[in-house]
C-alpha cells in the first residue's frame, strides 16, 4: 500500500482509529493504574468503583494492575477456535516464527493463503481493554463496528475493540465477547 492509497483510505473514513500503546514503564503511574474498561474483570470493575474520585491513593495502597491470566476475554474464530485470553498472542498460519514472548500462538489451516504466517497480534491492556495490531499481513485486518462500514486497520498499530467488534483477517472473522 503506498501513501497515495493510505491518504485515499484516511479521507474516505475507512480506517479504524488506531493509536500506538506502547506498554507504561514499570513503577510509572499508567503501569499501576487501574481504570474501568467494557472487558474489564468483574473485580477490577468494583474495586475502581469504589475508589473516591477526588483523592489519589498512596502509593503503598495501590493494588496491582488486573492480571491477565484472570482475563475474562474470550475469542471465538469462525473456523470454530475458542480461547480464554491469558496475555499476548498471535494468530497465523505458522505463528511459530512470529518473534517475540506469547502466551498463545494459534496456528490456523489456511489452504487459500489468506493469512500471514503471522498475520494478527492481540493482548491487554493493564486496564482490562483489549486490542489487535495487524503485524504487516499481506491481506490486512478489518474492524466491523455496529452502524458503520468494515475499517482496515493500519499495520502495526493497536487498535482497542469493543464489545460487538468483530475482527476479519484471512478470510475469518473474530468476535470477541466478556465473560
Amino acid at each position: 500500500m503506498d501513501a497515495a492509497e493510505l491518504a485515499a483510505l484516511r479521507a474516505s473514513g475507512a480506517l479504524a482509529e488506531t493509536r500506538l500503546t506502547p506498554p507504561p514503564a514499570v513503577g510509572s503511574p499508567a503501569a499501576r493504574r487501574e481504570a474501568s474498561s467494557p472487558f474489564a474483570a468483574p473485580e477490577v470493575a468494583a474495586r475502581v468503583s469504589r475508589a473516591p474520585a477526588a483523592a489519589a491513593p498512596a502509593p503503598s495502597a495501590v493494588q496491582p494492575a488486573a492480571s491477565t491470566s484472570a482475563s475474562n476475554i474470550e475469542l471465538t474464530i469462525s473456523s470454530g477456535e475458542h480461547l480464554r485470553v491469558a496475555g499476548r498472542g498471535v494468530i497465523g498460519r505458522d505463528p511459530s516464527e512470529a518473534p517475540g514472548t506469547y502466551a498463545h500462538r494459534i496456528t490456523l489451516a489456511d489452504t487459500e493463503k489468506l493469512l500471514s504466517r503471522a498475520h494478527l497480534e492481540f493482548g491487554l491492556e493493564g486496564n482490562g481493554q483489549f486490542w489487535i495490531s495487524d503485524l504487516h499481513s499481506t491481506n490486512g485486518v478489518a474492524i466491523e463496528r455496529k452502524g458503520q462500514g468494515p475499517q482496515r486497520c493500519l499495520p502495526g498499530y493497536r487498535v482497542v475493540i469493543q464489545p460487538g467488534d468483530r475482527v476479519t483477517f484471512g478470510g475469518r472473522i473474530l468476535t470477541i465477547s466478556a465473560r
